[in-house]
């Protein structure tokens, strides 16, 4: 690589404005093709700049009535299979992603000791760059992890098929996320969040001491767990 080939994209990289997630991306290709001729040691235009960063997602809300209409639907192709059968697996999947709000990158790292039914917490291990953490489980929470476990769906899954099937079965296809989150401090009664505001939770949480919660926050998500009881009903 030249630099007059260096030249040329550093014209064409600052010729317009541009959006923060395409000024993130040419932050870090700039940085790259100024060190590519010249070495590691090189100085670039990037220097004095910190990487840019796209600012927080906004919060998309979904109708409750939608979500249980796609959870009705997968129970009943559910129905009448093995215990362990793929369909349970999927229905137990989405029932727990929604019902809880967690990632399923948190949900694939769970194993059977974290979740607690008779105490009503859940250990929530950390992806992502988010902290370890425990969250309450109300009734229907209760519910979907009794179904989790007993569908043996511990572990890895492939989350845009379990996505694809969602859409098929009535989940917004102009929401391109995966099916997490009924559950939000902040979102009002009968609308529930996508991954949108589940990575905002995510975020305030890893903004408490020793990157965890902190009692009032817990004791917060507890309350307004228990007020949304029996918002979703699980089958």
């Amino acid at each position: 690589m030249t630099h007059e080939v260096v030249g040329d994209f550093d014209r064409k990289a600052t010729k317009a404005p541009a959006s923060e997630k395409t000024l993130k991306e040419r932050w870090r290709v700039l940085k790259h093709v100024h060190k590519t001729p010249d070495g590691p040691k090189a100085k670039t235009p990037c220097d004095d700049f910190e990487r840019p960063k796209p600012p927080a997602p906004t919060p998309v809300g979904i109708d409750i009535a939608t979500v249980q209409r796609v959870a009705d639907a997968l129970e009943q192709c559910a129905r009448g299979t093995r215990l362990k059968s793929a369909e349970r697996r999927d229905y137990a999947r989405y029932v727990t992603l929604t019902t809880t709000a967690q990632r399923p990158a948190q949900m694939v790292r769970a194993i059977a000791e974290d979740f607690h039914l008779r105490e009503q917490f859940w250990i929530v291990r950390g992806a992502k760059g988010g902290p370890t953490h425990a969250i309450h489980l109300n009734k229907e929470m209760r519910g979907a992890v009794g179904l989790f476990l007993a569908a043996g769906a511990l572990g890895r899954y492939d989350d845009n098929q379990l996505l694809a099937l969602a859409r098929a079965h009535g989940w917004p296809k102009t929401i391109p996320s995966t099916t997490r989150g009924t559950r939000s401090r902040s979102m009002p009664s009968g609308r529930a969040p996508t991954s949108a505001m589940c990575r905002r939770c995510s975020a305030t949480r890893a903004s408490t001491p020793r990157g965890g919660s902190t009692p009032a926050s817990s004791l917060r998500q507890k309350n307004v767990g228990k007020r949304r009881e029996g918002r979703l009903k699980i089958r």
